[in-house]
């Protein structure tokens, strides 16, 4: 195995082959966990000051803690998904991994890699419309450079 995020990739936990080669890897664009899990968070500390401040006498600071604790959680768990979605793209197939697990579409069965996004610095999905249906990186940074390095690849070691 070859390429500048080896090691990183084998962190994760994908398997490669012999000398697969790993062209690209990113994930969803930071935005996304941040809004996705501040704004429950925020809303539900909200709810909690309003709650703590209804009361005539002030709340210990344990209970306070876990409340605090309580409101993050939806947050803590928004980046803990960011952290496990990974989106790769070798020499032979483009995968999907989440969590433990993952998804994959040989290259050899890509048709064509688009966007919607009309400005190529900006967030948006990629799609990958291959024979076994569509693959889609939501949210990619710079989503219409991954389309154009991803439309490579299919060109060099796809259908061509």
């Amino acid at each position: 195995m070859t390429g500048p995020d080896a090691a990183e990739v084998r962190v994760l936990g994908i398997e490669l082959g012999d000398g697969e080669t790993v062209l690209y890897t990113t994930r969803k664009d930071w935005s996304v966990p941040v809004m996705s899990g501040l704004l429950p968070s925020a809303g539900l500390g909200l709810f909690l000051l309003l709650l703590v401040a209804q009361r005539p006498t002030a709340l210990p600071p344990r209970i306070l803690g876990t409340l605090v604790v309580l409101a993050l959680v939806p947050l803590m768990a928004s980046a803990m998904r960011f952290t496990l979605r990974r989106y790769v793209l070798t020499d032979l197939r483009v995968i999907v991994r989440d969590g433990r697990g993952f998804t994959q579409i040989p290259l050899t069965s890509v048709h064509r890699v688009d966007t919607e996004e009309s400005q190529p610095e900006r967030p948006g999905d990629v799609r990958f419309q291959s024979d076994h249906g569509v693959m889609v990186w939501t949210r990619v940074p710079r989503a219409g450079r991954v389309v154009e390095i991803a439309s490579e690849a299919v060109r060099l070691y796809g259908r061509g």
